[in-house]
């Protein structure tokens, strides 16, 4: 996967919520959700630095990927 714009500028790109009650709506199960984000992270962590995780993370990205 090839990419023309820094970690900086593909996250300014992405939506944020302006607050948690604006996050990602989903009619998913509570712990399906947990299970999906554990398992996004671990697979992210194999592969990206640590501080684009902790971006992704902090954007909600594990909840909505």
């Amino acid at each position: 996967m090839t990419s023309t714009g820094s970690v900086a500028e593909t996250a300014r790109a992405a939506p944020v919520p302006e607050s948690p009650d604006q996050g990602v709506k989903s009619d998913i199960a509570p712990d399906k959700v947990i299970g999906r984000s554990e398992r996004n992270i671990a697979a992210w962590r194999s592969y990206l630095p640590e501080d684009c995780v902790a971006a992704m993370i902090a954007m909600g990205w594990d909840e909505s990927t």
